[in-house]
This record gives structure tokens, C-alpha cells and sequence, in this order.
């Protein structure tokens, strides 16, 4: 049945509003929460790598997904690996994980030069966009546009 409904759903068109966030070639912001009381442990899949910040009695507390390729960059001529499919469970919503987590990932890829992550946000999602911002990430693109299967069409694409 999911395979079924995954089918049907590449043949919707779906509307896409985002903001395009890049990991910035100059140092991140420093981020001086004190975390000290969670892990990261990265498990990585062929197609993308998961982090998972564990709190002391080894939960997970939260997750955000490192996809190794997204096709929606090819509207902005470029590639690299995508941050998204974050989740932060209700009861640990507010005290930092999400900035704390993109601030960490971006600091493995700036440490290796690589300056090619971004992070892709729904315009209406506030509370992800104020962790984007306060993790350092600066927004560099605004994209609207429909797609439908593999294409997309009636692109507008704003350059910031």
C-alpha cells in the first residue's frame, strides 16, 4: 500500500515555496550553549547520513538527515549535500538542539572545506528558519516553483 501511494504521489504536482540556506565560507558563529550533556552518534546510509543527538540516558532527542544529493539545487546550477528531515520530539523543543545540531554538522563540513551544504526550509516553518539563522547558516536563495514528478515548472528564483 505505501508502495502504491509513493507512485500516485510522484504523479501530484506539488507546490514548493523555500528558502535555500548555505553553509557560509567564513567561520561559523560560535555556539556557547552548554550540550555537554548529549552525544551525536552519525550512522551512514548510501544515500545519505543520519545524525541522532542522544541525551544521557541514550534517547534519541533528536535527528536531521544529510542527503547526499537533491535535485532542487539544479535550479540554482549548483550541488551539494542537503540538511533536512529534521525532528526534535515536543517535550525537547526549545532548548537549542535543532541550532546546536546544524552548528555541528556545519563545522565537520567547514573544518574540511566544504562549503557546499545548504539547508532547504519551507518559508512558513518560522521556528526552523530561527534555528537556521541562529546555527550560523546564511540564506542565500528564495525559490518558488511547482514540480511534478522530476520536472519543475513556473520557477521563480530570488538571489539574495
Amino acid at each position: 500500500m505505501n508502495y502504491l501511494r509513493s507512485i500516485i504521489n510522484k504523479f501530484k504536482i506539488i507546490d514548493i515555496n523555500v528558502f535555500i540556506y548555505k553553509l557560509p565560507n567564513i567561520n561559523l558563529l560560535h555556539f556557547d550553549k552548554n550540550m555537554s550533556r548529549y552525544s551525536i552518534k552519525i550512522k551512514k546510509e548510501p544515500k545519505r547520513d543520519v545524525y541522532y543527538v542522544l541525551n544521557n540516558e541514550n534517547q534519541i532527542v533528536h535527528r536531521s538527515f544529510v542527503f547526499k544529493k537533491v535535485h532542487l539545487l539544479k535550479l540554482i546550477k549548483t550541488e551539494g549535500r542537503v540538511i533536512g528531515g529534521c525532528f526534535t520530539p515536543e517535550n525537547y523543543r526549545g532548548q537549542g538542539l535543532y541550532p546546536f545540531i546544524l552548528n555541528t554538522i556545519g563545522r565537520e563540513y567547514f573544518e574540511t572545506n566544504d562549503f557546499n551544504l545548504y539547508i532547504i526550509v519551507d518559508k512558513t516553518n518560522l521556528a526552523s528558519i530561527r534555528g537556521i539563522e541562529k546555527s550560523g547558516f546564511k540564506r542565500v536563495n528564495s525559490i518558488t516553483t511547482k514540480r511534478f514528478g522530476i520536472f519543475y515548472f513556473n520557477t521563480n528564483i530570488e538571489y539574495i
